[in-house]
């Protein structure tokens, strides 16, 4: 089968994105807090994307800004789901995966993660190591990335663009690009770890969930930070 070259298309929920796929077929990375089905619905029919047409809902980790909203885009969607086979439980059992706080404000937030519960949802699909994206009508795989969670995963498509997730985040403005670690995370030097493997890819373009797209620099920038 021949492929179509995939296109990232950020959508805003506020303070988090989500990612829009568009390939052969759709994929969705994350689906935000609980309750933001109508605006992602909003969002796909701009890209004339059918809720249907969407083959894969990959969840980066199992926080509840990423996944609240996935029983809801489950149902709307029929799409399968896809995250990583260390935080399937926690998703089924409707619970954020652990984290531990590394700024005063992560304290806040760690403390809100261990006690937010979602509706339990099981995964369709438990990714180990790398999932091909290919049968999902997208060219690019998912990659297994800890750090931020146990579980986080980012997306590596063909044309070296990449979705990290919560890894880290970065801001662009008229003076270029500044780059910031997690206020929470599992580990900082397996978050560091996975950012010099990140690094070796060489990617193109990075996306972040709590922030804006940036150059393959940004990772060297981000990796200077953590002091471990």
């Amino acid at each position: 089968m021949a492929y179509s070259q995939a296109t990232v298309h950020p959508i805003s929920l506020g303070f988090v994105k989500i990612y829009l796929i568009k390939g052969q077929k759709a994929i969705l990375v994350d689906t935000g807090l609980k309750g933001s089905g109508k605006r992602i619905l909003k969002a796909l029919s701009k890209f004339n994307i059918n809720p249907k047409a969407i083959s894969l809902i990959i969840l980066t980790h199992n926080h509840t800004d990423h996944t609240g909203a996935i029983k809801e885009l489950k149902v709307l969607t029929g799409a399968k789901i896809a995250i990583h086979q260390a935080e399937a439980n926690s998703l089924k059992n409707g619970q954020s995966s652990p984290v531990m706080p590394l700024t005063l404000v992560g304290k806040v937030f760690a403390k809100f993660f261990g006690q937010s519960v979602i509706e339990g949802v099981p995964a369709d699909i438990l990714i180990r190591d790398e999932l091909d994206l290919r049968p999902f009508g997208v060219e690019g795989k998912v990659l297994h990335t800890p750090g931020h969670t146990e579980g986080s995963v980012s997306v590596l498509l063909d044309d070296g663009s990449i979705i990290v997730g919560d890894l880290f985040s970065i801001k662009t403005g008229s003076k270029g690009f500044k780059t910031s670690l997690p206020i929470i995370a599992a580990s900082l030097p397996l978050t560091k770890k996975t950012l010099e493997k990140l690094a070796s890819l060489n990617p193109s373009v990075i996306y972040t969930s709590h922030g804006d797209a940036g150059p393959k620099d940004a990772i060297t920038e981000v990796i200077g930070k953590i002091k471990v």
